[in-house]
């Protein structure tokens, strides 16, 4: 018990150092983080970590092409989920973004309340129309999206 519970402190801290620099005045950058083949399995050691950061205005997820479907949809469930409240703006630029991933974070998108804008550049997978079908029309609406 002591050794796996050193073991998951040895992680939490690992990814509190990798979370250094990214963390300032409002704006969180977890840029190209999760861009490799075990990217779900790295957001979920990271959660604890993620979990514990002050509600951003400003989140960059861009260059995360690592995350699977349920990757993106267990960042929506957990770290989006916590932040509804404060998120204004969204970078999910150059995530290798498809609709099968946009679809599984797309409850998390809707639900954020203060959204003002979302960035899905260099997703060669999406265009603005098929963004716009599947984060729906309220959200179309009410936030500036650029493609």
């Amino acid at each position: 018990y002591r050794q796996a519970l050193a073991s998951s402190q040895e992680v939490a801290s690992e990814y509190c150092d990798l979370l250094d620099g990214r963390v300032e005045d409002g704006i969180i950058d977890l840029g190209s983080l999760f861009e490799e083949e075990q990217a779900d399995e790295v957001l979920r050691s990271a959660l604890p970590s993620l979990q514990q950061l002050p509600a951003p205005r400003t989140l960059n997820m861009g260059g995360n092409t690592g995350l699977t479907p349920d990757g993106w949809e267990l960042f929506s469930d957990t770290i989006l989920a916590r932040w509804t409240d404060s998120l204004e703006d969204l970078n999910m630029m150059d995530c290798d973004m498809t609709a099968e991933k946009l679809v599984a974070v797309t409850r998390g998108i809707q639900k954020l309340k203060q959204l003002k804008t979302i960035g899905f550049g260099f997703n060669r997978g999406l265009n603005y129309q098929e963004i716009s079908l599947i984060l729906g029309s309220n959200l179309v609406q009410r936030v500036a999206i650029s493609v």
